[in-house]
């Protein structure tokens, strides 16, 4: 009986585990619906002073006729929202972005031949794949800003990659408008300057972003270069520094104080011959495993570049930086190389054995620099016994009033809650002072993203305010926002969309657009 009884829990619990898997790969499928401002009714009544709009883009179709990508960070990017209209009403929209290459790929039935992330199946011929390359990427699906014209006091939304080209876009009815090729330094002929960042961070004290340029050297012997640059609107850069490289870094986040910009580049570079070799983005980088990483730390005022070297890393996301004591409070997410991008080929994130074997578990630790002495020194912060999966994380989110400041808490999302499987996920809360208020939130079957803080009206408190996220649930294989508050981590409302997301990338909410 004894016996019969443990092989009976134990088939239910493979048949359990087998589901969440199944359940968790529904994030990586087509979801072509698309519509506006779509009647959402959450749980409980929301809080009247919620008022703006969640606006979060990611991949949306995964292929197109006969052709089919085979990285995720390649699907046809798609927009969503959520408004929040400060009466306890809500409503969500979905489009995707009408890029060229989803124009002309919906027009063609078929992928149109631009640069992608890693080639798709079956491959472009060698003359499609050579065009390809001089179209470039136009494919914005990884993060959704706004910027303020300078010129006319008025936002700007934009949807981008870690490229130099954006789409602009209406975030009330998730429109495209237009795309958006900013000026560039000025660099000479045999460079290309395409890559930049998906995340670009505000300046201290103005209504600007910085975000950076990266312009390869074709040419044998000829350094490359990195600017350093001011959005002062879509269309309107200003150079802040330059300065050469003897390889050009590929960087996807980087971090800004009250007088400094921290930029961290691993020894992951681009390798020109490569790329035109492969014709694809990820293909032409190379991953130099002798070789240290280097913080450069740019004075905003001066524009002069600090060089600090420091042991081998790969940064995946910054959390934030802070000035304290005249030295550099950094908090970074990393992975000890950057191999972590391929669980995320569309046969590798489709496929329960091949996705849980990859080597996925961000290092959540804290960098302290000193620009005067040239140095770097990395702190672990404490295991929790209670969480152990607590440092081990990605795609942090603060509340933005500490952007530039000390900061107490940091969230992120734990993608292998217990280092096996994807589909254990966990949302948790980082306690960086040692106020011993680390929490976390999971719930199996259910498949949150990347959170974003929104602060309590007239708050005192750093965690006072509540957490957005979408979530997949796995049973009813529909998705629904999920409002956490965010001092104690737990479960104050959802609101259910009728509909299955697919993995959304990044986000962010902007206050009073309705």
């Amino acid at each position: 009986m004894v016996n019969f009884v443990t092989f009976a829990l134990a088939a239910v619990f493979i048949g359990f585990s087998s589901s969440l898997e199944d359940d968790f790969s529904r994030l990586f499928y087509d979801n072509k619906e698309t519509f506006v401002d779509k009647r959402i009714v959450f749980e409980n009544p929301l809080p009247k002073w919620l008022r703006g709009s969640l606006v979060r883009t990611g991949p949306g179709m995964f292929g197109n006729g006969p052709r089919n990508f085979t990285h995720a960070f390649d699907g046809f990017s798609k927009i969503h929202s959520w408004k929040f209209y400060g009466n306890g009403s809500a409503s969500f929209s979905t489009n995707f972005v009408r890029s060229s290459v989803y124009n002309n790929s919906i027009k063609i039935n078929n992928i149109d031949n631009y640069l992608t992330f890693e080639k798709p199946i079956p491959p472009f011929s060698l003359m499609q794949e050579e065009l390809g390359l001089l179209k470039g990427m136009d494919n914005m699906n990884i993060n959704v800003y706004r910027f303020l014209n300078s010129g006319t006091g008025q936002y700007e939304y934009a949807t981008l990659s870690d490229t130099w080209k954006m789409y602009q876009i209406d975030p009330l009815t998730v429109g495209t408008i237009s795309p958006v090729n900013a000026m560039k330094p000025s660099v000479p002929q045999d460079f290309v300057s395409l890559m930049s960042s998906a995340h670009p961070v505000p300046e201290y004290g103005t209504g600007h972003h910085f975000t950076f340029l990266t312009s390869v050297s074709v040419l044998p012997g000829v350094q490359s270069r990195l600017s350093l640059m001011r959005i002062k609107s879509t269309h309107e850069r200003e150079l802040v520094a330059q300065w050469g490289v003897d390889k050009a870094p590929y960087m996807h986040s980087f971090s800004v104080t009250q007088n400094y910009v921290i930029l961290l580049a691993a020894p992951y570079f681009v390798n020109v011959e490569w790329m035109l070799k492969n014709a694809d983005a990820y293909s032409g980088l190379q991953w130099f495993p002798k070789e240290k990483a280097n913080f450069y730390v740019i004075e905003i005022k001066t524009g002069k570049v600090t060089a600090i070297s420091t042991p081998i890393t790969n940064p995946t996301h910054h959390a934030n930086a802070y000035e304290e004591d005249n030295k550099i409070i950094i908090d970074i997410c990393t992975t000890k190389d950057p191999f972590f991008a391929t669980t995320f080929e569309v046969g590798v994130i489709r496929d329960v054995n091949k996705r849980n074997k990859a080597d996925y578990t961000p290092l959540f630790s804290r960098y302290t620099i000193n620009v005067e002495s040239k140095t770097a020194i990395e702190t672990k912060f404490p295991p929790n016994s209670s969480f152990p999966f607590l440092t081990y994380f990605d795609i942090p989110a603060i509340n933005e009033n500490y952007r530039h400041k000390k900061h107490c808490f940091v969230y992120g999302v734990s993608f292998k809650k217990d280092f096996k499987s994807f589909a254990r996920t966990a949302l948790l809360k980082k306690d960086t002072c040692g106020k011993n208020k680390d929490n976390a939130w999971s719930l199996d079957g259910h498949f949150p993203m990347e959170m974003w803080f929104v602060p309590r009206p007239n708050s005192t408190e750093e965690d006072d305010g509540v957490l957005l996220t979408p979530v997949l649930d796995g049973a009813k294989k529909e998705s629904y926002l999920m409002i956490l508050n965010a001092t104690t981590m737990t479960v104050m409302n959802r609101g259910y969309l009728n509909t299955s997301l697919p993995f959304t990338i990044h986000g962010r909410f902007f206050p009073d657009v309705v």
